[in-house]
């Protein structure tokens, strides 16, 4: 197996009770997800400073096993389908 190291963060790591999660390569890939998802998922009009701050820091780094069969674009980012209004 191959190891590769991402960042992920989820919203329940932030105090929130919901099932998003995001893994990427970088903490800038995550939070981009992370503003779309609070945007069209939870409705927010915009990211305030103060939940900027909540996602930067529940971002951690996680190992993933890599397998040769399984193409790397498919583990770059993953999260649950957007619920859009």
């Amino acid at each position: 197996m191959i190891k590769e190291e991402y960042k992920q963060m989820s919203c329940s790591d932030i105090g929130t009770r919901c099932g998003f999660q995001v893994r990427a390569k970088s903490g800038d890939e995550i939070m981009e997800h992370a503003k779309m998802h609070a945007t069209k998922a939870q409705g927010m009009k915009e990211v305030w400073p103060e939940t900027e701050m909540k996602i930067k820091a529940a971002i951690k780094t996680v190992s993933v096993d890599m397998s040769e069969s399984v193409p790397k674009e498919s583990i770059l980012t993953t999260r649950q389908d957007f619920k859009f209004k």
